[in-house]
C-alpha cells in the first residue's frame, strides 16, 4: 500500500527600511514505504516500516546509513550550518530545531519497535519496551550524531558521506554488543 504525506513551508521574515530578508526551508513529500525526499526530517520515510536485513545489524545499519545519507546531504548540512549561525538572532530556528529532532526520535523508536518485536530483536535486553525510548537515543547519539556533528563544524560532507558505510558498521556492532549485556 502507498502511503503518501506532503509538508508545508515554514519561514521568518523581517523588513529593514525598503529590504526585507528572511529564511526559509521549503516543504517537502515522503512516500512512506522507505523512500523519501525530505530535506527536513530524514527519518519521516521510515514510519512505514522498518528497515530490510535479514539480521538484527542488518536492519539498524541499513537504518543508520539511510539516516545519515539524508542528514549529510549538501542542502541538508546547508540549512543546519545556516540555523546554528543564527540561532541567537532568530531563537524560533531552536524550536524548528527541536520539532525536527524530536519527531526522527519518535519515527527511529517506530523502527526499534519493529525490530524489537521479532524474534530477533527479543534477545537483546536493551530493546525491552521499558528501555526501548533510550535505547533509540542511544543508537543516534552513537550512530548518527557523530558525523552530523563533523559536518556542522565544518568538514565536508561528501568526504564524510564516503565514510558513512564504515562508520555505521562499527557503531551499530558496537551498539548491539552494548545491548546484549544490559
Amino acid at each position: 500500500m502507498n502511503r503518501w504525506r506532503a509538508g508545508g513551508q515554514i519561514g521568518y521574515r523581517w523588513q529593514v527600511t525598503n529590504w526585507v530578508f528572511g529564511l526559509e526551508a521549503q516543504g517537502d513529500w515522503a512516500n512512506l514505504r522507505n523512500s523519501n525526499a525530505s530535506v527536513f526530517l530524514p527519518l519521516v520515510g521510515y514510519e512505514g516500516g522498518a528497515p530490510s536485513g535479514d539480521t538484527v545489524e542488518e536492519r539498524l545499519s541499513n537504518l543508520g546509513s539511510e539516516v545519515l545519507k539524508r542528514l549529510l546531504a549538501d542542502d541538508n548540512v546547508d540549512f543546519i550550518r545556516l540555523a546554528v549561525a543564527e540561532s541567537r538572532r532568530f531563537p524560533d530556528l531552536a524550536k524548528v530545531g527541536r520539532m525536527a529532532r524530536e519527531r526522527g526520535a519518535q519515527n527511529a523508536a517506530a523502527v526499534f519497535k519493529e525490530v524489537a518485536d521479532s524474534k530477533q530483536g527479543r534477545a537483546y535486553p536493551a530493546f525491552a519496551s521499558a528501555r526501548l525510548a533510550k535505547t533509540t537515543q542511544f543508537f543516534l547519539d552513537l550512530v548518527v550524531a557523530p558525523l552530523l556533528m563533523r559536518a556542522v563544524l565544518g568538514e565536508d560532507p561528501k568526504s564524510l558521506r564516503a565514510q558513512i558505510r564504515s562508520h555505521v558498521a562499527e557503531s551499530v556492532a558496537f551498539f548491539l554488543s552494548a545491548c546484549r549485556s544490559v
